[in-house]
């Protein structure tokens, strides 16, 4: 029996390992910007690591498969042989079982979870190991990629070699023509903004629900003319009847006002839409809208739900807002108004304020807005004097245009080690 347990005893330990190889890459391949930003802020060493490891993705990937998978084979062959140890059958069941089921629990689904909802601190804390790591087994790595995964790319009819520099190649380019005097810094900004649109998120830049103007699917022409008033455009979601508000399409609100009031039915005038995950790089979002000719894509979460659209004119801001961006033009702008202290806009999207409340701060219920935390914090309307506290701030509501957020005062409020 000692020897049995002398087997299981490393086997808790490769769980952990296991379990930070799969976290590792869920949580560095689903960095937005925002993130890759905040890292940048809070710990500039671990943002280099992970901006030299994103910027050679093929390599990472091989680099945690060949982790996971050493590490999953000794576990189960660790098992395998402690099972065969123990002379009672039920001992030897639970162990093949118990096995499993831990391996897949901690070290690959709640690994993923917890990876995903702190991506950024996740991160900040592993991506020099990994770094480290990485340039350990480098021979090994190039060995994989050379002798394995170009020729399979070549027989599988791939027309181009893994790209070995990526962005870092393009941005060392725009970096040398900068200091020649090639390009000015506003061409500069704009050609970074092109590199930085494959890592930004639909859910960056689209207008939330919250603010979209839109009609149920048995709405009238009062509903859509309310909405026409709200700023819908030429074409406005349509939302099932259900509780989970899911878009059945694109309502054609010009043909519809257009069309005798005794016949006119939303569904009739309804168009299929397009529609997106949150989660989707901006620049396929883009590709799919250009190559359908779509007028907006409608953004969903994992359950369908709508939270979101995003037209061309908010990936044309996101592609040039380094270039034209200030502080004061933004309709969410953050003006310092006084020593630790900020004013904002209801409707400033949360991944805007990271630097002010904090990193860990994440969306709620679908609220990618100040305004629409504010109202998920509270669980009511809010009303003006109110103060709760979000992230590493305390955030006051200074006005309010009727249940909506319209300005707030942000207040940092000092971590303990700080004030010491």
């Amino acid at each position: 029996m000692t020897a049995v347990w002398a087997l299981l005893a490393p086997m808790p330990l490769l769980i952990v390992v296991s379990a930070l190889a799969s976290g590792s890459e869920t949580a560095l391949f689903s960095l937005t910007r925002a993130d890759r930003d905040s890292i940048r802020r809070r710990a500039p060493t671990a943002a280099a690591a992970v901006d030299e490891l994103l910027s050679r993705p093929s390599r990472l990937l091989v680099l945690i498969l060949l982790v996971n998978m050493l590490t999953n084979v000794a576990y189960f062959v660790l098992g395998a042989v402690a099972s065969t140890q123990t002379e009672s059958a039920g001992m030897s069941a639970a162990i093949g079982v118990g096995s499993v089921i831990m391996i897949v629990l901690f070290g690959e689904v709640l690994a993923k979870l917890l990876a995903r909802t702190a991506r950024a601190p996740f991160c900040a804390l592993l991506a020099p190991l990994i770094l480290a790591l990485r340039s350990a087994l480098s021979p090994i790595l190039t060995l994989i990629e050379h002798g394995a995964m170009r020729p399979a790319h070549k027989l599988s009819g791939g027309d181009r070699e893994p790209s070995e520099g990526g962005s870092r190649d393009l941005l060392g380019v725009i970096h040398e023509s900068l200091n020649a005097g090639e390009l000015s810094e506003d061409e500069g900004r704009l050609l970074q903004g092109v590199i930085d649109l494959g890592s930004a998120r639909a859910a960056d830049v689209m207008t939330p629900r919250v603010d979209t103007p839109w009609v149920r699917v048995s709405g009238t022409r009062e509903d859509v003319l309310e909405a026409v008033r709200d700023g819908a455009g030429e074409r406005a979601p349509v939302c099932d009847d259900s509780p989970e508000t899911r878009v059945v399409g694109l309502l054609d609100v010009r043909a519809y006002l257009e069309a005798p009031a005794a016949i006119a039915r939303v569904a009739t005038f309804t168009s299929r839409a397009l529609y997106v995950p949150e989660t989707a790089p901006l620049d396929a979002v883009f590709e799919q809208m250009r190559a359908t000719g779509a007028s907006q894509a409608v953004c969903v979460d994992e359950r369908g739900i709508f939270v979101g659209v995003v037209r061309p004119e908010d990936i044309a801001e996101e592609l040039v807002d380094g270039l034209t961006q200030t502080v004061d033009e933004q309709d969410g702008g953050v003006r310092l108004v006084g020593l630790g202290a900020w004013t904002a806009s209801g409707s400033a999207p949360l991944r805007d304020l990271r630097s002010l409340l904090g990193p860990d701060v994440e969306p709620r219920r679908g609220a990618r807005t100040l305004g629409g935390m504010i109202h998920t914090v509270l669980g009511r309307v809010p009303s003006e004097g109110d103060v709760l506290k979000i992230g590493d701030a305390e955030v006051e509501v200074t006005g309010v245009d009727g249940p909506r957020v319209d300005r707030v005062i942000i207040r940092i409020v000092p971590h303990e080690a700080d004030a010491e």
